[in-house]
């Protein structure tokens, strides 16, 4: 099997032509007496355009092929020694990346409450709305607070990192199942 590269060769000259009828129809359409020879022209556009697209995607499904054939010539073509080596390779790979996003504890390190915003804004409408500038003070104070947690959060692969999580989320949840003080 070859390369389709006469494929993207022909998708691309078939789109540049689309392309090219695009002159002739800017021009055509100022001018009312040449309304058929304008649509004549769009209908050639978009037949180059979908020609030339339908024969890029197939050129780009061809090239994928071609890639996976040479990949599994070039697997063929290694002793068993090498493609042990490789398997190999790939599951230390594998399990170091495993090991960069598992857990090994977490250390709380502060915690914050912070009023709701849109919380304190709404209660003070509704509040100013009935029962005046009062109402508006109270209800704006009476805002719900979200309450974080900040977490010190150590991995298998020896990395750390500092982590907030809203109290009582799953983010939280998962970080409180590997507290150690």
């Amino acid at each position: 099997m070859k390369k389709p590269i006469g494929l993207f060769v022909v998708s691309i000259v078939c789109m540049a032509s689309s392309l090219l009828c695009a002159i002739p129809i800017a021009m055509l359409e100022e001018d009312y007496d040449n309304a058929e020879a304008s649509t004549n022209i769009m209908i050639i556009f978009m037949i180059l355009l979908f020609v030339g697209l339908f024969l890029f995607m197939l050129a780009t499904i061809k090239l994928a092929k071609y890639n996976k054939i040479q990949e599994a010539k070039k697997w063929d073509a290694l002793s068993e020694e090498e493609k042990s080596e490789i398997k190999a390779q790939r599951l230390k790979e594998r399990i170091e990346k495993e090991n960069a996003r598992t857990i090994l504890k977490t250390k709380l390190i502060g915690q914050d409450a912070v009023k709701s915003t849109s919380s304190s804004v709404a209660r003070g409408v509704v509040g100013g709305a009935l029962f005046g500038v009062a109402g508006a003070v109270a209800g704006a104070m009476s805002g719900k607070n979200k309450r974080y947690c900040t977490f010190y959060v150590t991995y298998k692969d020896g990395h750390s990192e500092t982590k907030t999580a809203e109290v009582d989320s799953l983010e939280f949840k998962i970080y409180m199942a590997y507290l150690k003080e």
